[in-house]
């Protein structure tokens, strides 16, 4: 049910989207941040932060080295990859901002970056939600039921099909040894950090079957 509400919702946000409102970086990070920042002043557990994050410099660097942004610790400055496309730039700010505001594992930060993209009045943020969270609900069906999978790929529009394409041709377009191997990188980085390795990355999925399961009445 919930893959089939997600690809709906998301059919319908690509349909009315206006891409040419994701083209200036600035507005959006300043958009996203202050939605991070408002959901960080009403929730309990929760620090704010007032620095935002800023596109990496040279362009495409994060792409060879196989990452979408980074939040460096001894500055304090959350990073992204300034060529991500409309799926993964908005998420990988809001990620990243949840990072720079003091929120270590992987996973809640993508799970707040998921509540911060999918709460936004922007169409160009939540939809990065919906298709970030598609993506991950449609890996398991990937390898353990391609049926299914290709009965839910079928359903996706040509404008989806195109944002998908155009976004694996930016990482094969930079890709090389290095980025092929990032993963394995990461997985033994997030382990030195006391956190269970890349599959960190992979849980928005249960993260967001819990949060529907058991709704909270009012954020605290």
């Amino acid at each position: 049910q919930l893959i089939q509400a997600t690809l709906d919702n998301a059919k319908v946000l690509r349909i009315v989207m206006n891409t040419k409102n994701n083209k200036d970086t600035d507005a959006l990070t300043n958009e996203i941040s202050q939605d991070c920042l408002g959901l960080t002043q009403k929730t309990k557990g929760l620090f704010s932060c007032k620095s935002k994050p800023v596109g990496m410099f040279p362009n495409s660097l994060f792409f060879r080295v196989g990452i979408a942004g980074m939040y460096f610790p001894y500055t304090g400055q959350a990073t992204y990859e300034p060529y991500l496309e409309q799926i993964g730039l908005p998420f990988t700010i809001a990620h990243e901002w949840f990072h720079s505001a003091g929120v270590a594992p992987e996973s809640e930060a993508n799970f707040l970056a998921y509540l911060v993209c999918n709460s936004s009045e922007n169409v160009a943020i939540k939809y990065s939600a919906q298709m970030n969270l598609l993506i991950e609900l449609l890996i398991y069906y990937n390898y353990f039921d391609k049926d299914k999978f290709q009965f839910y790929r079928a359903q996706f529009s040509p404008e989806m099909e195109s944002d998908l394409k155009t976004r694996n041709e930016l990482h094969q377009k930079y890709s090389n040894p290095l980025s092929r191997r990032s993963d394995l990188i990461i997985d033994q980085y997030l382990q030195l950090q006391n956190q269970n390795g890349i599959s960190d990355y992979h849980q928005l999925a249960e993260w967001v079957v819990a949060w529907q399961d058991k709704p909270m009445r009012k954020i605290q």
